[in-house]
């Protein structure tokens, strides 16, 4: 059975936050959603998901193809999770390295990031277009390059001043396809790692008796303090819609540069 319902916030770590409640047979994770002003109770296998945010079209490859591999690489991150709680330290190297790529897929796999990712293609094309209909002949340019290249169905309406008259962008939405933006998102995991790699890290423990720590759908953001020469700052400020509550695991992971 292909699997549709896809975590972007792994279910090995939102597990660590979900406690076992009178009227439920399982965990529970108690929410609360933002926007909506609400809180409800719901199991980690049903928080933080989204139907098909994983599935692919690519030929000779199943539509959870991705998901599966993801499945796999997360097999090994909630062990390791468990080792660094038990352990209370982050010295172990290969659990480090875990640790750490979890913390890069939950900066480059959620829907805040596809949603940047997406609007700045769309903000592009949109000035691509505005350019080339700024004049007919870089317009007449554009339409042969397209044709030359494919890109323009035969059928097509590619006349300068019927194309003009109807453009307005502000009526327009680009869409990226999953493929697309999975992608762009492996291309940031693997920047986003090498970036936690050279931080130094600090565990954190919350006093026993206290109410530990929360969790959210987006739960990372990797900001340099001081950004290092020619080296864009990585990181979204946006804070997550839901946060999750309360906790079982009385840990946390912050890093410094220095």
């Amino acid at each position: 059975m292909v699997a549709r319902r896809h975590h972007y916030v792994p279910q090995c770590y939102l597990n660590a936050f979900a406690v076992a409640h009178k009227r439920q047979q399982k965990p529970h994770l108690l929410a609360f959603d933002a926007i909506e002003a609400k809180c409800f109770r719901v199991p980690p296998d049903k928080a933080a998901l989204e139907t098909d945010f994983n599935t692919i079209n690519l030929e000779g490859h199943p539509p959870d193809a991705f998901e599966q591999a993801l499945a796999s690489v997360e097999s090994d991150i909630g062990p390791a999770l468990v080792r660094i709680v038990e352990a209370k330290s982050l010295a172990n190297a290969q659990d480090r390295e875990q640790l750490l790529t979890l913390i890069a897929l939950l900066y480059t796999r959620n829907p805040r990031f596809r949603e940047v990712n997406r609007s700045l293609h769309e903000a592009l094309a949109k000035q691509v277009a505005g350019a080339a209909l700024s004049s007919r002949g870089k317009w007449d340019a554009e339409v042969k390059r397209a044709q030359a290249a494919g890109a323009i169905a035969a059928d097509a309406v590619v006349d300068y001043d019927t194309v003009k008259q109807s453009y307005k962008p502000e009526n327009l939405r680009l869409d990226l396809s999953n493929e697309a933006q999975i992608v762009t998102e492996l291309q940031a995991f693997d920047h986003a790692l090498t970036a936690l790699r050279e931080r130094k890290w600090v565990l954190v423990k919350a006093p026993e008796g206290s109410p530990g720590f929360v969790t959210c759908d987006h739960p990372v953001s990797l900001v340099w303090s001081e950004p290092p020469a020619g080296r864009r700052a990585l990181g979204l400020k946006t804070p997550g819609t839901r946060i999750f509550f309360p906790l079982d695991l009385p840990l946390s992971f912050s890093s410094t540069r220095s």
